[in-house]
């Protein structure tokens, strides 16, 4: 009877020993799970988009704490938009970013060597993923059955999303979700925390220590916020007004967008038509400039592209005349606001709808044709408040370079 209660007291101990051994690593070892998102066809890091701002944030924490890091692991994907060899290097050169930052960030608490990580090109297991948990659209299940379909090329799979309802379907799908499929997750930060070996009394002097030998205190070598804020890209926007070309009225502009969508641009006019045998003049030429600033969603992952508002001016002459009274003006003027939407169409090419309400003043003289000449009746001036502007754009889009905006706070 005493042998079966010490062999049941030996079998308890042994138990509350493993459990006070996996509670003691438990609490000493750890993981972290940090996630950052990037732009559209970009690999820098950027602080400010999305959540990025959060992630630096509990990155810098985690570095503060005491310890020992054994290991980080990143898992790089793309998302399945876009060509698979561009989504390749996008990821590989993501994966360098992202382990750059972190070594920074760190400040010698952890060196390339204990990096390891993984690379996926382009994420279409994400996409299945998302649209099976949070996509009711009435074709659910013909988008699943296309992205789970085996022995075909991403290509084709794109193309055949591309086919379902237009096209807007795959314009959806990337809309909606691949902004969080294009992510580099920190999956395994594992670390063991250390017991402290010295007296509180010596650590607090140690921390008072750089403040009295006018040492810097360690927070203060945390990269700024703009060391890894993506560089803005100046664009040239070359395009052309299709109604006004259908109008008989030829036009040319360009625009130029300096980051934070924010874009000057400035568009000339130029028809000079007439049939002197039929007294028919269609003669307008004139100039416009304006200041947009781009916003939304696209406006943030490409230059010319989301909704825009802007003011603008104009100034310009005329002389329209169809075989009966004719109208001239040597000066008018207007200007006003403007609201439109710019649409992607292809990697280069936009499609910009856009309406401008304002005022068009200026002097002009009514005649009439009779024998050959232009008679003067009478002058008079235009006040007209209302449509000033009315476009349906392509708009050809050409990067110039980068610049690093200065300043931004820590």
């Amino acid at each position: 009877m005493a042998r079966k209660v010490i062999i049941w007291m030996i079998a308890i101990m042994l138990i509350l020993t493993a459990s006070c051994i996996h509670m003691h690593a438990a609490e000493t070892n750890g993981t972290e799970k940090i996630r950052f998102h990037f732009r559209f066809d970009k690999t820098a890091v950027d602080t400010s988009y999305m959540s990025n701002a959060d992630s630096w944030l509990k990155l810098t924490k985690f570095f503060e704490r005491p310890g020992k890091i054994e290991s980080i692991e990143i898992n790089v994907v793309s998302s399945p938009e876009g060509a698979r060899q561009r989504n390749a290097y996008l990821a590989s050169e993501r994966a360098k970013a992202i382990a750059e930052f972190i070594i920074t960030t760190g400040e010698g608490k952890i060196d390339s060597t204990a990096i390891r990580t993984n690379v996926t090109d382009e994420n279409w297991e994400g996409l299945a993923e998302a649209v099976n948990l949070n996509y009711h659209r009435h074709d659910r299940n013909k988008v699943l059955d296309i992205i789970s379909t085996e022995g075909i090329s991403d290509a084709t799979r794109e193309w055949r999303l591309n086919r379902l309802d237009n096209g807007y379907t795959w314009s959806y799908l990337k809309r909606k979700y691949c902004p969080q499929l294009r992510e580099a997750c920190i999956v395994s930060i594992s670390f063991r925390k250390e017991e402290p070996i010295i007296p509180v009394k010596e650590v607090r002097q140690t921390s008072i220590e750089p403040v009295e030998t006018g040492m810097t205190c360690r927070h203060e070598y945390f990269p700024a916020r703009q060391s890894y804020k993506e560089p803005q890209k100046v664009s040239f926007g070359l395009r052309t007004n299709i109604l006004y070309d259908a109008a008989l009225t030829p036009n040319i502009g360009a625009e130029v967008y300096f980051g934070d969508g924010w874009a000057v641009g400035a568009t000339w006019n130029h028809a000079w038509w007439s049939i002197n045998e039929s007294h028919l003049y269609w003669r307008i030429y004139g100039g416009e400039a304006d200041i947009r600033k781009y916003f939304g969603k696209q406006a943030e992952e490409r230059a010319f592209s989301g909704h825009h508002i802007g003011i603008y001016g104009q100034a310009f002459t005329y002389d329209l005349e169809a075989g009966a009274r004719g109208v001239q003006s040597k000066f008018s003027y207007g200007g006003g606001i403007e609201y439109g939407y710019s649409l992607p169409v292809t990697k280069s090419l936009n499609i910009d709808f856009e309406l401008g309400l304002g005022y068009i003043g200026g002097e002009y003289k009514l005649y009439d044709p009779e024998d050959g000449c232009y008679v003067w009746k009478e002058t008079r001036i235009r006040h007209m408040y209302g449509p000033t502007k009315i476009g349906v754009s392509l708009v050809w889009r050409i990067d110039a370079g980068t610049f690093v905006r200065k300043g931004g706070g820590r």
